[in-house]
């Protein structure tokens, strides 16, 4: 299993399928207008130091809470078994669901 450090966040994106519209039309995914992404937290970093060498810790942010972040944002990667997650920082998280 992949463990983040620092204020970073192991997450699972929520993948976004393509609309059809009643008639028939389908609109892809990839033009939708959000400029964000959602997905679930897997696992959390256990913060950042200071300059005075205090832990801070990630706040507000759990296991398994659903977070908006923006698009372009963070690494992909993928452990072992090729489940791919994305790390991202937790400066990055716009809201939570």
């Amino acid at each position: 299993m992949i463990k983040p450090y620092g204020g970073m966040l192991l997450v699972k994106e929520n993948v976004t399928t393509d609309k059809t519209t009643s008639s028939g039309l389908v609109i892809s995914a990839a033009f939708s207008e959000n400029n964000f992404n959602t997905g679930t937290i897997v696992d959390i970093g256990d913060g950042e130091y200071n300059y005075k060498g205090d832990l801070i810790p990630v706040n507000g942010l759990d296991i398994g809470d659903t977070i908006y972040y923006t698009k372009h944002t963070g690494h992909e990667i993928e452990d072992e078994d090729g489940q791919k997650y994305l790390l991202l920082n937790a400066k990055h998280v716009l809201a939570t669901k």
